[in-house]
Formats: structure tokens, C-alpha cells, sequence
């Protein structure tokens, strides 16, 4: 078991939820960055706090570089408001993660 910020999680998706809980609450500032293996997103303000870490498909070839873009977008989830997205471009292969903040 680990600690994020005295709150104890036993798992890695409940981590990653009290973590972008904690964003939320916050005027947090939000990047995005990657590598060849993996494309990460974490808050950098007021705090810097990892949120969110996507591997590279299995099915991309070893060594394609992700393309990432931020942008404001409905999706088939949330289509009451446009939602800040960051876009991953794995080759042909598009990913889209959305930021929710309540």
C-alpha cells in the first residue's frame, strides 16, 4: 500500500482517480508529453502530481513517435459542453484523453 498526499489507495486506477480528484480541486495546470514507449499527463500547478500514463499499443511498431495536440472538443461521453482533449497520434492510430473538471 502507498500514500498520495496522506489518502491511502490500494489500487493503480484509484490512484490515478484521487489524483485528478485532487486537480480538480485546485487551479491546476495540466501538459502532456511522451516517449517512444509511453505518453504521460500530469498536473504541473500549483503542484506537480503524475495523473495519467498510456503505453504505447502493442500493435504500433516499436519506435513510432506519438504526436500529441490539446484542444476543446464534444465526445460521445460528454456532449453537454466542449471538454479540454489531448489527441495521441500512434501512426495511423488516434487516442483521445479527456479532461473532466467538476
Amino acid at each position: 500500500m502507498q500514500r498520495l498526499d496522506d489518502l491511502v489507495y490500494r489500487t493503480e486506477k484509484q490512484k490515478q482517480t484521487l489524483a485528478q480528484e485532487m486537480a480538480k480541486k485546485q487551479n491546476a495546470q495540466i501538459i502532456g508529453f511522451g516517449s517512444l514507449e509511453e505518453v504521460y499527463v500530469a498536473q504541473i500547478r500549483p503542484r506537480g502530481v503524475a495523473l495519467l500514463s498510456i503505453r504505447r499499443p502493442p500493435y504500433i511498431q516499436p519506435g513510432t513517435m506519438p504526436y500529441l495536440d490539446w484542444g476543446s472538443a464534444l465526445t460521445p461521453t460528454y456532449r453537454d459542453r466542449s471538454y479540454p482533449v489531448l489527441a495521441i497520434a500512434w501512426g495511423r492510430t488516434i487516442q483521445l484523453a479527456v479532461y473532466v473538471n467538476q
